[in-house]
């Protein structure tokens, strides 16, 4: 007769707030993982980023990395 209260283990409201948040961290991972694949393959396959067209007046700076080119006057004479 009288009211009967359930409890919840919190060890299972534990662990489905575990597994809930695990899958959006996987989630905005794979997110993030694409943006950044996008942003290498634009860098490196366009040649305007690093300077290295027929219109481009010298060789550019990207990031860490310096674009070197060879005259092909001899240095020293």
């Amino acid at each position: 007769m009288g009211s009967k209260v359930e409890y919840v283990d919190s060890t299972h409201m534990y662990a489905t707030n575990y597994v809930r948040n695990s899958k959006a961290i996987g989630v905005l991972w794979g997110i993030f993982t694409i943006c950044y694949l996008i942003i290498i393959v634009v860098a490196f396959v366009t040649p305007e980023w690093m300077g290295d067209t027929s219109e481009s007046e010298y060789p550019a700076r990207f990031g860490l990395w310096k674009v070197v080119f060879l005259r092909h006057e001899p240095q020293f004479a």
